[in-house]
């Protein structure tokens, strides 16, 4: 069997996108939900500065 051809160990799940209209959401629900998404998004680019800074350090010792 060519490796391409091996199943994959990662499962993948292909979900259909829904076809919601943009009125399924009201204006001050999707502002709320893009308000959430930066919130987490800087939160995650944040963690990521500080895991740089700290080097690693708080990772486990890699065995050698």
């Amino acid at each position: 069997m060519k490796r391409s051809e091996k199943p994959s160990k990662l499962a993948q799940l292909h979900l259909p996108l829904l076809n919601a209209s943009k009125a399924a959401i009201s204006d001050d629900k999707q502002r709320e939900l893009a308000r959430a998404l930066v919130e987490l998004l800087i939160s995650a680019a944040q963690e990521n500065e500080e895991a740089k800074t700290n080097g690693g350090g708080d990772e486990p010792e890699a065995h050698r």
